[in-house]
C-alpha cells in the first residue's frame, strides 16, 4: 500500500447536496475535458440541484454522498473555495485528465476520460481511487497510532503508577476505571495526564467495536523466536517489565485497510499484509515475533 500523503482531496462526496431526489439521468457526455471540468465547477458553485445527476450519472450517488448532510455541505464549500483559487487539468496518458483545483493541488479523484470522440467523468475508477484513499489514510493513522503508542510506553515506565516500586509497562490501553494500570486514565487534575490522550484513546474509550481509524489494536505481552533476543514473556511476576508490543490489523481487510502492523520496544513499526484471513490470524498474534516476512514501514 501506498504510506505517504498525496495532494488529495475527498471532494466527491461533498457534491452530493447537487442531486436530486429519484431516478437519476444518464451520464452526460463532453467535447473537452475542459468543457467537463467547467460544467461540474460551474454546478457546484452554483449549488443548482439536479445538474450532478447529468454530469456523473445514475451510478454516483454512493459515491457522491457521506450520509451526513451538514459534512456534505462544508465539503462542498471547501471544494468551491478550493476552485474558486485555481483549476487545471493534469494529463494520465492520451485519453484520461485529472482535475486539480486549489493553491495545495487536490486531485478531484473521479478522472476525466475519452470514450470515443467524447470524454466524461469514470465514476467507477473514482469509486475505486476514493476507497484507496481511505485506506491509505486509515494506515496512515495505524502507523502513527503504533508510533504513540512506543512514546506513551517509554513515557509509562518512568512512574510508579501502583505503589510497588517496580518499573513496569502498561498491560493495558484503557486503564481500569479508579487505576492506572492502562496508558490512557481520566484526568483527575492539570498534573495527571496520562501518556496517551488524543484521537486513540478517544477513539477506542467511545467506540463499542473498539476501532480507531478502521484498524483494532491488542497490546503483545510476549516475544517469539524471530524478535530480538529470543522468545520469553514480558511479564514476570504480574509486571511488564521485559518489554512491550502491539499489534494493529484493519478491521475489515480491503476496505478499511490492508496492511497489518507490529511494533515493540526498539521503537521499529513493522507491516505485512496478511490477506483475506487477517482478521483470523491476527486474532492468534499474541507474540512479537517478526520473521523476514515483516517490511519495515517508510
Amino acid at each position: 500500500m501506498i504510506m505517504a500523503h498525496h495532494a488529495r482531496f475527498s471532494v466527491p462526496v461533498s457534491l452530493a447536496v447537487l442531486l436530486m431526489a429519484g431516478p437519476a439521468a444518464a451520464q452526460q457526455s463532453f467535447p473537452s475535458p475542459d468543457a467537463a471540468s467547467s460544467a461540474l465547477v460551474e454546478a457546484a458553485r452554483a449549488r443548482e440541484p439536479g445538474v450532478l445527476d447529468r454530469i456523473f450519472g445514475p451510478g454516483a450517488r454512493d459515491v457522491l454522498s457521506t450520509g451526513d448532510a451538514t459534512l456534505d455541505r462544508a465539503r462542498l464549500d471547501r471544494f468551491n473555495e478550493a476552485a474558486a483559487e485555481s483549476v487545471t487539468l493534469t494529463p494520465r496518458g492520451d485519453a484520461t485528465r485529472i482535475l486539480t483545483i486549489g493553491k495545495r493541488k487536490f486531485e478531484f479523484p473521479i478522472p476525466i476520460v475519452r470514450r470515443g470522440e467524447a470524454w466524461m467523468f469514470d465514476v467507477p475508477a473514482g469509486r475505486s481511487e476514493i476507497l484507496n484513499r481511505a485506506v491509505g489514510e486509515n494506515e496512515l493513522r495505524a502507523i502513527e497510532a503504533c508510533q504513540a503508542y512506543i512514546g506513551a510506553q517509554r513515557e509509562y515506565i518512568r512512574k510508579d503508577h501502583d505503589g510497588d516500586q517496580v518499573p513496569e509497562y502498561a498491560q493495558n490501553l484503557i486503564s481500569t476505571p479508579g487505576t492506572q494500570d492502562g496508558l490512557y486514565w481520566p484526568r483527575t487534575g492539570q498534573a495527571d495526564v496520562s501518556p496517551l490522550e488524543g484521537a486513540l484513546s478517544e477513539a477506542l474509550l467511545d467506540r463499542g467495536n473498539k476501532t480507531y481509524a478502521g484498524y483494532r489494536f491488542r497490546i503483545l505481552k510476549a516475544q517469539g523466536p524471530w524478535a530480538p533476543g529470543g522468545a520469553h514473556s514480558y511479564v514476570v511476576n504480574g509486571n511488564m517489565i521485559a518489554g512491550f508490543g502491539l499489534v494493529a490489523w484493519p478491521a475489515e481487510w480491503g476496505k478499511t485497510g490492508v496492511m497489518t502492523f507490529i511494533c515493540g520496544h526498539n521503537g521499529v513499526v513493522l507491516q505485512k499484509n496478511l490477506g483475506p484471513k487477517t482478521s483470523a490470524m491476527a486474532e492468534r498474534l499474541l507474540r512479537y515475533d517478526p520473521d523476514r516476512s515483516w517490511a519495515p514501514v517508510e
